[in-house]
């Protein structure tokens, strides 16, 4: 920890690069990666900058050809955080939600961190974004009545009432997962149920057993993703993830659309399924194609022995010979 000052709001954490990294490549919601990806290419090193600019893969600033820095912009955090150009409307929006908590700020066309973040609002008080999502439906602050008591009331009220929601949502889960793991120990399921599982995450259909041997296809994938990440932590069901979506293509293909992709300007290793995804429709693509080409014919040995015996053959069969020949050359 140090200090900028005698008073706690000035004091600063020093976080290494690849915890930030981490928690971009990592993070549950988008708003929470485009954060990071912010914070990774302005406040953190080994050059840092008071505002996003566009940096190497190493941690260095791009600058122009007069030696000013890049200033980052939408394309590069749809880039920095391995997006397709399709989700650009979602991380425009998430940078907009980050503007209204007063995490960021923008200055003309330059986008800071807020290094001084106001303190966050009373839950009673009017929230900047104002909207409740409770049972599936969205109330937002321009469904309150206006007068300012009626407002504040019907604030309060949604607050609790989204409070119960999502304290009883928990119960109800709470309540189902022991009854299933009540038919595990009465036998009447064959699974695993890990409580600390991730969210969206399957349960086991059966327990992993550390003596069975790494499928083959592990090492190699793990060989290609070291060449370009050398730090990630590729997990086992990324790799198993990723060979699957190759659907039998060459590893070599997946290794050079790495290399395309990485022209294009630094990604994560988390886009390394989809660049396979994209590798494997392609080999699929290819492998139909050619299943349905017709065999292609070598008549160089008959054309040879038609021309030795041409005297010996009827004006009838020249004929047909000919229009054989015809047919062939076109």
């Amino acid at each position: 920890m140090e200090t900028n000052g005698n008073t706690h709001e000035s004091w600063v954490a020093r976080i290494p690069r690849r915890v930030v990294i981490h928690r971009m490549e990592t993070a549950d919601c988008l708003e929470s990666r485009v954060f990071w990806a912010i914070i990774l290419w302005s406040l953190c090193g080994p050059q840092r900058s008071k505002y996003f600019v566009v940096k190497d893969h190493k941690g260095f600033i791009q600058k122009d050809a007069e030696g000013i820095p890049i200033p980052g912009k939408l394309k590069n955090l749809l880039s920095l955080l391995g997006l397709a150009p399709g989700m650009k409307g979602h991380v425009s929006r998430a940078v907009q939600r980050l503007k209204e908590k007063k995490s960021i700020r923008f200055e003309g066309n330059l986008l800071y961190i807020e290094e001084a973040p106001p303190p966050a609002e009373s839950p009673n008080e009017v929230a900047k974004l104002g909207n409740w999502n409770i049972a599936g439906v969205v109330v937002k602050l321009g469904n309150l009545p206006s007068d300012p008591v009626a407002r504040a009331s019907s604030i309060q009220w949604l607050n609790e009432l989204r409070l119960g929601y999502n304290g009883s949502v928990k119960t109800l889960k709470s309540g189902y997962r022991e009854l299933l793991s009540q038919g595990v120990s009465e036998g009447r399921i064959l699974i695993v149920l890990d409580e600390k599982r991730r969210r969206g995450e399957k349960l086991a259909s059966s327990p992993p057993d550390p003596s069975a041997p790494e499928p083959p296809h592990r090492e190699p994938i793990r060989g290609v993703v070291a060449e370009r990440f050398p730090e990630a932590e590729f997990q086992n069901s990324e790799n198993d993830k990723t060979h699957t979506a190759l659907r039998g293509a060459p590893l070599e293909r997946l290794r050079l659309r790495m290399i395309e992709r990485a022209k294009q300007g630094p990604f994560n290793a988390g886009l390394i399924s989809t660049l396979a995804n994209e590798v494997g429709l392609a080999w699929q693509r290819e492998q139909s194609l050619n299943a349905r080409a017709a065999p292609i014919r070598d008549n160089r040995e008959l054309i040879a022995d038609i021309r030795l015996h041409w005297n010996d053959y009827t004006d009838a069969q020249k004929q047909e010979y000919c229009e054989i020949f015809e047919e062939l050359r076109e």
